[in-house]
């Protein structure tokens, strides 16, 4: 009998988004890096990075989709995006599972993507 399971999840190379529509620029308050959790400050109104118990700064808003500094312009992912969860920064996921859920109410999906070897 004929094995009917493909796995889909071994790339050949490092990939942070996995599909999903294009990004959006915010401008963030701090320098980030690609991949950073980011928060949206409502009492500013600007995009943070994400801090764990903090209460502004402390629930997931969006991922960083390239660097930034300070005061600049930052892409984010939009809703309908799924992302390298392996590839995040800012976060621990196996400690912060609230992350996960915040993202999944942004609409932004995290999937684990395995490297050959790994």
């Amino acid at each position: 009998m004929a094995n009917l399971v493909v796995d889909k999840n071994y790339y050949d190379r490092n990939i942070f988004k996995i599909e999903g529509p294009l990004s959006k620029s915010f401008v963030s308050t701090e320098e980030v890096s690609r991949g950073q959790v980011l928060a949206y400050d409502r009492d500013t109104g600007q995009v943070v990075k994400y801090v764990k118990g903090d209460s502004t700064k402390g629930i997931a808003f969006s991922v960083a989709m390239e660097d930034a500094k300070a005061g600049s312009k930052v892409l984010v992912a939009t809703p309908g995006t799924v992302l390298n969860k392996n590839l995040l920064t800012g976060v621990i996921l196996i400690k912060d599972f609230g992350v996960i859920e915040d993202l999944f109410k942004s609409g932004i999906l995290l999937e684990e993507v395995k490297g050959y070897g790994t």
